[in-house]
């Protein structure tokens, strides 16, 4: 497993974490980053607002 942090900009922007496969694409990335915002299951590390522009993935 390796952990990945997205910043989902919507109406606020959030910065996220969440774990995935060491071996996960892009879009495995993408989908786990949508499920867990979605289910309210990923550390939120930071909150500013903003509006929808795009999720940008950044690996540690």
């Amino acid at each position: 497993m390796k952990k990945v942090t997205a910043e989902i900009i919507e109406t606020t922007r959030f910065k996220a974490t969440v774990e995935v496969e060491d071996d996960a694409t892009e879009k495995d990335i993408y989908n786990e980053i949508d499920l867990a915002y979605i289910d309210d299951d990923c550390e939120l590390i930071e909150e500013t607002f903003y509006e929808i522009t795009n999720i940008k993935v950044e690996e540690k």
